[in-house]
């Protein structure tokens, strides 16, 4: 009897643990590909499927027992006048399934008591939402001229109970980690409980600094909100990436620029274990498939190449819809280098490679002469 957690990919390979709640030992499977939307698909997965598990055992009024992993890491969920508990700890729903799921999570991976025991606190002490904040920014928007303008700025921890947002250049404004987490809830999930929605930069300003800003302040917060903004770090950072792997695998990928009129379009040559690829920034995608990819084959296909053609486009999606260009870029690169592991995960792609050995050199695209 085993709790079941699909790994990304189509290859159906997944992870598994042990978990008993209130004397039931589940055997179950979750998957990530139906929550596509979240930013964390596993952890929501391991959340759904805990929702129906302890609906019924905490509706009876009862301590509730779980015990996670092999080796019966326990927790006890409650739930006393409306509020939830989680080991004697007073919490919401949301905040205890987060630190559940995160605790099952890594326990697909480790039976030592103190990691769980750790990773089960930390979810609990800091709102999942918070945590986010501290690794990714705090996600921040405002509407101008009928034009919604969306950034993100940095936060730190500067307590237990309070943490600081940098809303202009080197101004840090005090916010509580509870007023953090609504704050999130709202510029993060969209959920309009709560003050801290509908901000203007000088509303933020005031609630954060105690007092309206001046006129100068606001004009120069404005422009460091814009120097902020999400799209713009999402895209540098990827490319970032995309440009360190180029440089750091001068061999096996090769970017060639086709500058139109109309636009510029980027092509990435990829020599894998098994084959070499072609990536090709895709204008027309949104989404997932923001990258189309080819396999190099001496197959007739439509697209020719050197002594051989193109086959493709070769579907393969990115989990998320949120990924950049060049994120798409830099992950499809890493997978194609090391093509002989992915194939298991991507049956797009295993299909396709049948004939291929590992290290041949007779289907391949001479990269001197792109």
């Amino acid at each position: 009897m085993t709790f079941n957690i699909y790994l990304t990919g189509d290859a159906g390979e997944c992870v598994e643990t042990n978990v008993n709640i209130a004397g039931v030992e589940l055997n179950t499977y979750c998957s990530p590909a139906n929550f596509r939307s979240e930013l964390e698909p596993t952890i929501a997965a391991i959340k759904q499927t805990l929702k129906s598990y302890l609906n019924y055992p905490i509706s009876r009024g009862e301590p509730v027992k779980i015990e996670i992993g092999k080796d019966k890491f326990i927790c006890i969920v409650e739930k006393q006048k409306g509020r939830f508990m989680l080991n004697g700890k007073s919490m919401t729903r949301e905040v205890l399934l987060t630190a559940l799921a995160k605790t099952i999570y890594l326990s697909t991976t480790t039976v030592e008591p103190i990691a769980l025991f750790n990773k089960l606190y930390e979810s609990m002490d800091l709102p999942e939402n918070v945590s986010f904040a501290l690794e990714n920014r705090v996600p921040y928007h405002w509407f101008e001229n009928y034009k919604i303008t969306k950034v993100s700025l940095n936060v730190i921890q500067i307590s237990n109970k309070e943490c600081a947002i940098e809303i202009s250049d080197n101004i840090w404004g005090n916010i509580s980690i509870k007023d953090l987490n609504t704050f999130m809830n709202y510029y993060r999930h969209g959920k309009r409980r709560g003050s801290w929605k509908m901000l203007s930069p000088a509303s933020l300003w005031g609630r954060l600094m105690g007092k309206a800003p001046t006129e100068s302040q606001l004009t120069l917060m404005k422009a460091f909100l814009m120097q902020n903004r999400t799209q713009d770090i999402v895209e540098q950072r990827a490319e970032q990436l995309l440009s360190d792997l180029l440089n750091q695998y001068p061999d096996r990928l090769k970017l060639i620029v086709e500058k139109t009129e109309a636009r510029t379009i980027r092509h990435i040559y990829v020599r894998g274990k098994l084959a070499d690829w072609l990536l090709i920034e895709n204008p027309m995608k949104q989404g997932f498939q923001l990258v189309s990819t080819y396999l190099f084959t001496h197959g007739e296909k439509n697209m020719k190449c050197q002594d051989g053609y193109l086959d493709g486009p070769i579907c393969i999606d990115n989990l998320s819809d949120k990924s950049s260009v060049g994120d798409q870029f830099a992950t499809r690169a890493i997978a194609l280098m090391n093509d002989h592991i992915v194939i298991k995960r991507v049956s797009t792609l295993s299909r396709r490679l049948k004939d291929y050995e590992l290290g041949q050199e007779e289907m391949r695209i001479d990269f001197d002469e792109l």
